[in-house]
C-alpha cells in the first residue's frame, strides 16, 4: 500500500531529487541510505523557526520521546524507543554531555539553542560500539553551525509569559580560516508548575546567556583544524514538591570545548585527532529549606584517534580512545577512566547486497575488561526500496555516584548490558522518502536501590519494542513536509509500563520558504496518555504550533588581514 501511494505522489509532484546525505554519526564515510540502523537526520534547512531550543526539534522525531514537566524551568528528560533517558548519549561536535555528577548519568538539553546547529543526527538502539557506555537506546549527536558566507546577523523573539530571545551572529571567511560567532541571551517570566489548585501562583521563570564560537583553519592542503567552544549560564526557578517556593532556585553554568585535527593521507586514508572536554556545575539554592541546597560539578575529559579508509566498496574505522570523568558533589569527590579501542567495518558483499560489523574492547578502572560488537546486513531489492536489519549488544557503565556515593555506592556492581534487534524498508522516489522499522531491546544487570540501602544488581529486565514510520515529502526546494508516526511498547522489570512513555505519538511538520527571506511553519504533536508514578495517568495532549520568520542579513565587507 506504502509502494502505491509512493508511485502516486511522485507522478503529480515536479521531481526533487534528494541529495545522499553524509551520516557523521557513522564515524565512517557511508550515506543514509548506507546506514544499517535506524538513523533520523534534520538538516538546518527542515528546522522549525518555533524550535527555540534542541530538545523542541529532537522531540518531533521519530522514535524519541521529550518529557518536559513544567516551563522553560522544567527539566527536559529524552527517550529513545521507550528506554529511560539514563539509557542514551548526547554529543555535541564530538563532545559528550551526559553529566557524571547525577545518578543517572543523564543529560541535560534545556538551553542548547537551535540557532547554533547545522545537524541533528540520531542513531537508534544499541551504539556501543562507536561510543562507548551509555548508548543503549540510542545516541544524539548535535552538530553545529558551519560558516558559509562573511555576514552579520540581529535576531528577535517575542511571545507569551513574556518570553524573549535576542541573537547577534558573525560569521567570516577567508583563504585559510573561517569562523561562526554567536551571542545570545534568553529570558521568561514563566508560568507556576505546581498545581494551582493547592493556591500556587509563583511564575517559575528562567533566564540564560550564551556564548557559541566555531572555528576552522587549513594548515595545509592535507590538514585542517576544527575547533568549537560553548558557554551557558543560566538561572531558574524551582517548585518544592508541586509547592510554590519563592526562595528555591537553580544556577547552572555549561562549558563545552573540542580541537579536532583532520590529516588526510591520500583519496582513500584519512586520520582524524580529537580532545573535547564538558564541565557543568549546578548550585541549588533554598534560604528556607536547607536540605534543598545542593551543589553538583561534573566533567568529562576525553581523546580518541581514529583511522578511516574508503574506496566505495569498502568502508573501514579503526580508534582508540580514553575517557575520565569526573564527579565533585556534596556527597563525593571521585574520578574514573577507561580506555577502549574499537573497529567498525562496511562491506559491499555486491552490487545490491551490504554488510556492516562493529566490536569494542573497553577497560574500566573498577570493573575491568568489557566488551560489546554488533552486524547489520542490507539488500537493495530494486532502486527505490531497500531492505535492512541490524543486532547489537551495548552497555551502561555503573556511574560514579552508584559506585561511590558515601551513602549509596556500591563497588561490586557490574555494567549493565543490552541486547536489540531491527529490520526495515525505506521506499525513496526522487522527492518522497517513506522508511519504516520495527525494534525489539531488553537490558540486563539493572542496578537500582530502594532510596535506604546501597544499590544493588536488580532481577530481571527491561523490555520496549515497537514500529517507527516516517514520510519525507520535498515538493520543491521552497516547501517540505515531515511526518512521523511512532508506536511503543515498554515495560520494567516489573512488566509494569515505563513511566511517561507515550504508546502512540503522530508528529507532522510543514515548512515553507518564501523568496529566501521569509519561513512559514506549521507543527502539530499528538501524544497519548502514559503512566505517572503512583499509576496515575498522564492525559493525551495536541500541540500545535505556527511560527514566521524573516531573515535581514548584514553583509561583512571586511575581513581577517
Amino acid at each position: 500500500m506504502s509502494y502505491l501511494l509512493l508511485i502516486f505522489f511522485t507522478s503529480l509532484l515536479q521531481a526533487q531529487t534528494l541529495a545522499p546525505i553524509l551520516v557523521e554519526s557513522s564515524k565512517s564515510e557511508i550515506t543514509l541510505e548506507q546506514q544499517t540502523s535506524q538513523t533520523s537526520v534534520r538538516q538546518k534547512s527542515s528546522m522549525s523557526p518555533a524550535s527555540a531550543f534542541a530538545y523542541e526539534e529532537l522531540n518531533y522525531l521519530p522514535g524519541v520521546h521529550v518529557n518536559k514537566t513544567g516551563g522553560y524551568a522544567g527539566h527536559p528528560n529524552m527517550s529513545i524507543r521507550g528506554l529511560p533517558g539514563d539509557y542514551s548519549t548526547l554529543y555535541l561536535d564530538g563532545i559528550k554531555l551526559n553529566d557524571p555528577s547525577v545518578f543517572g548519568r543523564g543529560l541535560d538539553l534545556s538551553f542548547l539553542d537551535t540557532n547554533n546547529l547545522e545537524k541533528i543526527e540520531v542513531m537508534k538502539g544499541p551504539q556501543s560500539v562507536l561510543y562507548g557506555s551509555d548508548a543503549i537506546s540510542g545516541v544524539v549527536n548535535l552538530y553545529t553551525r558551519v560558516p558559509s558566507k562573511n555576514m552579520s546577523s540581529i535576531g528577535g523573539q517575542y511571545g507569551s509569559f513574556n518570553t524573549s530571545k535576542f541573537i547577534l551572529s558573525n560569521s567570516q571567511i577567508e583563504k585559510r580560516y573561517a569562523y561562526y560567532f554567536n551571542l545570545s541571551q534568553f529570558s521568561s517570566e514563566g508560568f507556576s508548575t505546581a498545581p494551582k489548585k493547592n493556591g500556587n501562583k509563583e511564575d517559575d521563570g528562567a533566564k540564560s546567556s550564551q556564548i557559541f564560537l566555531k572555528e576552522y583553519v587549513s594548515l595545509s592542503s592535507r590538514v585542517e583544524q576544527e575547533g568549537t567552544f560553548y558557554f551557558i549560564d543560566s538561572h531558574f526557578d524551582q517548585d518544592d514538591f508541586n509547592q510554590d517556593d519563592l526562595n528555591y532556585s537553580a544556577d547552572k553554568k555549561e562549558v563545552m570545548l573540542a580541537n579536532k585535527l583532520n590529516l588526510k593521507v591520500n583519496n582513500y586514508h584519512k586520520v582524524y585527532f580529537q580532545t573535547s572536554f564538558y564541565q557543568v556545575r549546578r548550585h541549588n539554592q533554598d534560604e528556607d529549606e536547607i536540605f534543598n541546597n545542593s551543589f553538583f560539578e561534573g566533567s568529562n575529559l576525553s581523546n580518541e584517534i581514529r583511522h578511516n579508509y574508503s574506496n566505495g566498496d569498502f568502508s573501514h574505522v579503526l580508534g582508540v580512545s580514553n575517557e575520565n570523568e569526573l564527579a565533585h558533589t556534596d556527597t563525593m569527590d571521585k574520578n574514573a577512566y577507561s580506555n577502549s579501542v574499537f573497529i567498525s567495518e562496511d562491506i559491499a558483499l555486491s552490487e545490491k547486497a551490504q554488510i556492516q560489523v562493529g566490536y569494542r574492547l573497553q577497560e574500566h578502572k573498577t570493573f575491568g575488561m568489557f566488551d560489546v560488537q554488533n552486524m547489520g546486513l542490507a539488500y537493495q531489492v530494486a532502486d527505490n526500496y531497500r531492505l535492512h536489519s541490524r543486532w547489537g549488544s551495548s552497555f551502561k557503565a555503573p556511574t560514579l555516584y552508584q559506585l561511590y556515593d558515601s551513602t549509596y555506592g556500591n563497588l561490586n556492581l557490574v555494567p549493565q548490558r543490552s541486547y536489540g534487534y531491527e529490520f526495515g524498508q525505506r521506499l525513496k522516489n526522487n522527492n518522497l522518502e517513506f522508511e519504516v522499522n520495527y525494534f525489539h531491546q531488553k537490558i540486563y544487570n539493572l542496578i537500582g536501590s530502594d532510596g535506604v540501602t546501597p544499590y544493588k544488581q536488580v532481577e530481571g529486565y527491561l523490555l520496549s519494542r515497537g514500529i517507527e514510520a516516517e514520510l519525507e515529502w520535498n515538493w520543491s526546494h521552497s516547501f517540505k513536509l515531515l511526518n512521523s508516526y511512532t508506536f511503543t511498547d515498554s515495560v520494567d522489570q516489573d512488566n509494569q509500563k515505563t513511566l511517561k512513555i507515550p504508546k502512540h505519538k503522530l508528529a507532522s511538520q510543514l515548512k515553507y520558504k518564501y523568496d529566501d527571506v521569509w519561513t512559514f511553519s506549521l507543527q502539530q504533536l499528538i501524544v497519548s496518555q502514559r503512566v505517572d508514578f503512583g499509576d496515575n495517568l498522564m492525559r493525551s495532549y495536541k500541540l500545535f504550533d505556527v511560527a514566521t520568520e524573516y531573515e535581514i542579513d548584514i553583509t561583512s565587507e571586511f575581513g581577517l588581514a
